[in-house]
């Protein structure tokens, strides 16, 4: 009962704050404004997420290389449904874990990979926003604190290679015996700097495409807003949609990029139908996920076997 009581209280928050957003907007200039965006630029903007899907995959095959691409592929997209229709983007990445091993035997290796894409990823925004900081707004005092947010999760990411932290770790957990198995497997990879570094670059790839997506689409509208201004507000928008407070980021992702790209002059229409756009991509996502889901169903129930 408890579950439910927070899912409807998520569905109210998102609509209540759909509404106050729509109460304040022109609806007729929104859609007037989407009407602009030509069939061409629209295939434009889904190849370009077909792409960064596909690199979002490969980011994380490179971290389960004894796991089939085609396994990888079908749990990312399942991912991609889940965080969809359920609260925040974390619950997502728990269904890819449970997709690739059909729901038996999690392997800790799994948790681990998927802990360290994840990191990879904000790490990855992180930079793309910091940069669109350093050359658009004056004001340093954001682009520090992005910059300290950055360091903080760098060290956060690798601060199992230092044994003392490590040991500390493991002791505490000693009694959760496949939570030291998922430590022990961050840290194997803590210390593959070379796989690191590429899994964080395909990383820079996957959220630079997907900026320049909302770019073209941006274009289109006629905004009056720079790439290197949709990099910080696109982080921005992507870290306010991990908070788990409404679904499918309803109502977070329309009133982030009204308030940030107000900052820059946007009015609030054109803001809100970029937010539009983002929404109708992350739905096309969704439904290549919902497929995916499907096919999984209709497979038999297998264990993934990883080496240790």
């Amino acid at each position: 009962m408890k579950k439910y009581f927070k899912n409807i209280l998520k569905f109210a928050v998102s609509f209540l704050l759909i509404y106050l957003f729509l109460s304040k907007i022109q609806l007729a200039s929104v859609f007037s404004d989407l009407k602009t965006i030509p069939p061409g630029t629209i295939i434009l903007v889904l190849i370009l997420n077909l792409i960064a899907i596909l690199i979002s995959i490969w980011k994380w095959h490179i971290l389960l290389p004894r796991i089939s691409f085609r396994e990888i592929s079908l749990a990312n997209l399942a991912g991609r449904f889940y965080s969809f229709i359920l609260p925040g983007q974390i619950l997502g990445e728990a269904a890819k874990i449970y997709h690739i091993t059909s729901g038996q035997a999690i392997k800790e290796k799994i948790v681990a990979s998927v802990i360290v894409d994840k990191l990879n990823g904000v790490l990855a925004i992180l930079v793309l926003g910091l940069v669109g900081l350093l050359f658009t707004v004056k004001n340093f005092g954001w682009f520090f604190f992005l910059l300290g947010l950055l360091l903080l999760f760098i060290v956060f990411l690798f601060s199992l290679r230092i044994k003392i932290v490590y040991d500390f770790l493991f002791r505490l957990f000693v009694k959760f015996k496949k939570l030291g198995e998922v430590l022990l497997s961050w840290r194997e990879y803590s210390n593959r700097v070379d796989l690191m570094l590429f899994n964080f670059i395909l990383g820079l790839a996957f959220q630079f495409i997907g900026v320049y997506a909302i770019f073209l689409a941006a274009q289109e509208l006629n905004l009056q807003v720079s790439f290197l201004a949709l990099c910080w507000v696109f982080a921005a928008v992507s870290a306010a949609m991990l908070i788990p407070v409404t679904i499918a980021g309803l109502g977070v992702r329309e009133g982030s990029f009204i308030a940030l790209l107000g900052l820059v002059g946007v009015s609030q229409e054109k803001a809100l139908a970029l937010a539009l756009v983002l929404f109708a991509i992350q739905i096309f996502d969704a439904g290549l996920g919902a497929l995916a889901f499907l096919y999984k169903l209709c497979q038999k129930p297998r264990v993934v076997q990883l080496e240790k």
